[in-house]
């Protein structure tokens, strides 16, 4: 066998087999030691397991359990046990848990903004003291909310209740609209209309609309004062039997007496009344050309207007001019008044 030696080291065979004898041991040693420090149960973690039918999303090994919202374990495995159960080892800080028992309830849900889920234990009422091993059955004690769990409801939501609802709204809305079209075309025709034929102003209009409404005031108290009037009638609030009595004599004789004299007047004079329309027709004919007969109308009325004039006991005709130039005429009839127009010159009138 070849002799591998190093320079300046003085390595025989039988030293090179020590050492390696000796490496060998050493690592069996640490091994050996290793495996025993990490099965050896530590007095300040608490291990217990357990059994549960349903288990959130993100939930695995190495997640954080939370109490108080305070870290004080973590999960350390996750085992299928039975179809659709799975059990959970966890590993719990003893002194922080040291209140817990197995009426202990579990929820998934987020530890952070980020989503990431976490094992929240609730203290429950009741129970035993957890020991280590101990395998707790939690049965219904398990809510799951985490994200995963959340958007599911959020899906399951939209399409089994808003999806439809919406779609059965959306359908009443386009129904109901389709019903006020006709209401919603005559607005806009009207809108139209108004914008078309409009003369004056909005503002304007609305200053006049402001002042009818001033005016509406003093209107409906009037009106309140003239119904309080009518029902503070000295008869009718003193002698109520006679207004009464007056009422109905109105009612019950007067308007039936008025309607039989209506009928009789109708029988007895219906005839003379169809005279009257060959009567007026013949009037009418007598004016063939009404503009022309309106002027001559005017222009006779003011002449008429223009014999009168102003006197001492109030307007006269003016027949002074008339009669100027005939004195004997005019100082029998008028006296010294006339004698006075006569002889005086320019007072004529």
């Amino acid at each position: 066998m070849p002799n591998y030696a190093i320079p300046g080291v003085r390595v025989s065979r039988t030293g090179a087999r020590l050492l390696s004898v000796l490496a060998v041991v050493l690592v069996a040693v640490l091994a050996v030691a290793w495996y025993a420090y990490s099965h050896t149960p530590d007095s300040a973690r608490l291990r217990i397991q357990l059994r549960t039918s349903q288990i959130g999303d993100g939930i695995g090994p190495g997640t954080t359990v939370r109490l108080d919202g305070v870290a004080v374990g973590r999960i350390t495995a996750v085992e299928p046990v039975d179809q659709g159960r799975q059990l959970l080892s966890v590993e719990l800080d003893r002194s922080q848990t040291a209140g817990l028992t197995d009426a202990l309830s579990v929820d998934y849900a987020p530890e952070n903004l980020f989503g990431i889920s976490a094992v929240t234990v609730h203290p429950g009422t009741g129970g035993t003291p957890l020991r280590p091993g101990m395998v707790i059955e939690l049965g219904g004690r398990v809510d799951d909310v985490t994200m995963g769990a959340l958007l599911r409801s959020l899906t399951d939501t939209a399409t089994q209740v808003l999806t439809p609802k919406l779609t059965a709204l959306l359908t009443q809305f386009s129904s109901d609209l389709r019903a006020f079209a006709p209401i919603l075309r005559a607005v806009v025709t009207l809108a139209r209309t108004v914008s078309d034929t409009q003369r004056y102003a909005s503002s304007f209009l609305i200053d006049q609309y402001g002042s009818f409404l001033h005016g509406l005031g003093d209107f409906s108290s009037a009106t309140f004062k003239l119904f309080d009037s009518i029902m503070n009638i000295e008869v009718f609030v003193n002698d109520r039997p006679k207004y009464d009595a007056s009422v109905n004599m109105i009612a019950n004789q007067t308007f039936p007496a008025v309607g039989a004299l209506a009928d009789a007047l109708g029988k007895y004079f219906g005839p003379a009344a169809d005279m009257l329309t060959p009567l007026l027709s013949a009037v009418a004919a007598t004016v063939p050309d009404p503009a022309a007969a309106q002027a001559n109308l005017t222009d006779l009325i003011d002449r008429l207007d223009r014999m009168f004039a102003p006197g001492p006991e109030g307007p006269a005709i003016d027949v002074a001019v008339t009669l100027r130039g005939v004195p004997g005429l005019a100082i029998p009839l008028l006296g010294q008044q006339a004698f006075a127009a006569l002889t005086t010159p320019g007072a004529g009138r």
